[in-house]
């Protein structure tokens, strides 16, 4: 008798607390059905709806602002301002880091050709000093590349391209960011000193052939700005 007097208690006590359970769980149904747009962690529901659909955050959209191209690691290299000539082809824009004040350079050069998949637009090479040091160079072609088609010694998206310097010419893995490739810093040596410069590689149509006549530009700017020196093939 007491086991079953046990029993009987625990089962009242169990359908009570599935009761409150039950009479808790219609409460918040009815709370969230009259108020749709609010979120039980604190954060503004509309913010996050605006934050999932911002075609900023998409890295498949072209007018992304933060893709990786003309716009790449805007905190690290000087923005568009205007260029002063550095002899030949070549343009210098300076600036200052407002917050560390380093003082960045950029070298551009523009193609002498435009290419086939967008007769508009012209390539370029970009080339990125920070206090009187090499950063990195950048080809960007002016047009959507083709997917990479090689990994890199780590792994990291490449494309192969085929680079000529005067009379000599070689392949080149360089790494693939979406909109531009990431030159190699004996190639961007190798370009300061030569009078042809030509760059193969793969865009929405196939092979396309950027064309460069680097010959003239100022070296002891681009020493004095980024320590670099040209050398032969």
């Amino acid at each position: 008798m007491k086991t079953l007097s046990n029993y009987l208690k625990n089962h009242r006590l169990l359908s009570a607390a599935g009761a409150v359970l039950g009479t808790c769980l219609l409460l918040s149904a009815s709370v969230l059905a009259q108020n749709p747009d609010d979120n039980i962690y604190g954060d503004n529901s509309d913010s996050h709806s605006a934050r999932n659909h911002n075609p900023n955050n998409n890295p498949n959209n072209p007018d992304n602002q933060n893709y990786p191209g003309d716009n790449n690691n805007a905190a690290n290299h000087p923005a568009d301002v205007p260029g002063i000539a550095a002899g030949g082809n070549w343009h210098e824009s300076d600036t200052e880091d407002k917050m560390t004040a380093a003082k960045r350079v950029k070298f551009e050069l523009i193609s002498d050709n435009s290419l086939r998949a967008n007769r508009d637009a012209q390539s370029r090479v970009e080339i990125y000093c920070e206090n009187g040091k090499y950063k990195s160079a950048e080809f960007v072609p002016g047009v959507r590349l083709a997917p990479p088609n090689r990994p890199g010694f780590w792994g990291q998206p490449q494309m192969e391209v085929m680079v000529r310097v005067d009379g000599t010419h070689d392949n080149h893995g360089w790494n693939w960011n979406g909109h531009f490739l990431s030159m190699d810093k004996g190639t961007t040596r190798e370009m300061l000193g030569a009078q042809v410069f030509k760059i193969e590689f793969l865009g929405p149509r196939g092979p396309e052939i950027a064309e460069f006549t680097p010959a003239g530009v100022d070296l002891s700017r681009v020493a004095n700005s980024c320590g670099l020196t040209p050398k032969k093939p």
